[in-house]
């Protein structure tokens, strides 16, 4: 598969939703990105205190940014399985 295949499905991904889809999807970006920052935050003031709570809090950040950024590109890319990528699995899971 060529990057202008993986574009096109993910243009396809991005019009087969409609405004409430994207606001929703959107909304889980936001929340993702706020703890990311939270823990982001909690790994510097704990760096100097305890340095595994620290590491920890840096890695969870990591992840949520991680997962963040792909739900912006293509919020089905998170199920395992392509078939329960439905909106209403993504919103209760």
């Amino acid at each position: 598969m060529d990057i202008k295949q993986i574009k096109t499905d993910s243009d396809k991904t991005t019009e087969s939703l409609n405004t409430e889809e994207q606001q929703l999807v959107n909304e889980h970006f936001k929340l993702l990105v706020h703890n990311a920052i939270d823990f982001l935050e909690k790994s510097v003031n704990y760096f100097e205190n305890d340095l595994k709570v620290s590491i920890i809090c840096l890695c969870s950040a990591f992840e949520l940014f991680l997962k963040a950024r792909i739900i912006k590109i293509d919020w089905k890319l998170i199920f395992k399985e392509q078939k329960n990528a439905t909106i209403e699995n993504f919103i209760n899971k």
